[in-house]
């Protein structure tokens, strides 16, 4: 939706976005398999959503998608010999993966920048929640895979948000410090000296 109101695409990851894509797609076809349309149609609802993305990346980024494309379409034909090789698991297995690289640069940001600037707290805590959600869905249709996947997912975010969270705390009590710094300094100087000399020291 930030995308579409604000036509950028500034502080998002095209190949987190790109990434979580085949995520999506390997889960939805996981959920054909089963015959769960449930699967089919959250993780539908989600490569829709990244789809939109990719497409503001297009639009408003002028990203040339060729070498996405083609990536993609590798990337489809190799979940499609996965599961002929190896069977539906191995469709569960690679989305775990991709989800995992998905958020890797989320992760990277809030371990080297304080505060994860362009990390919404908001979106990190409906993560975790949908995580839950998952691990309660698969525990229910026992689906090792949905929970195992879910459960790595939730820690990874609550991982991204505790960086996040500190990060932040950390530059607010810094910048406090600072300024309450710099009010004491100037209380020092009004009482040792006139505020006229202060005044013309400063001009």
């Amino acid at each position: 939706m930030r995308v579409l109101k604000v036509r950028t695409t500034d502080g998002l990851s095209l190949f987190s976005t790109l990434i979580r894509t085949w995520a999506g797609v390997a889960w939805m076809s996981y959920g054909l398999t089963q015959g769960d349309m449930t699967q089919v149609l959250v993780n539908l609802q989600s490569v829709a959503g990244t789809a939109l993305i990719l497409v503001g990346f297009v639009a408003f980024a002028q990203v040339p998608m060729r070498r996405q494309i083609l990536c993609t379409v590798v990337m489809l034909g190799l979940l499609a010999l996965l599961y002929v090789v190896a069977g539906r698991g191995a469709l569960a297995v690679a989305g775990g993966v991709l989800g995992f690289g998905g958020v890797l640069p989320q992760m990277w940001k809030s371990f080297r920048e304080p505060g994860g600037e362009g990390i919404s707290i908001a979106s990190l805590l409906f993560s975790v929640s949908c995580s839950f959600c998952w691990v309660a869905f698969g525990v229910v249709h026992n689906d090792l895979f949905v929970v195992f996947n879910a459960s790595f997912g939730a820690f990874l975010m609550i991982v991204i948000l505790a960086f996040t969270c500190l990060g932040r705390k950390s530059a607010k009590a810094s910048s406090r410090s600072f300024d309450v710094s710099v009010e004491v300094d100037q209380k020092i100087g009004s009482a040792f000296f006139p505020a006229s000399l202060l005044s013309r020291a400063s001009s």
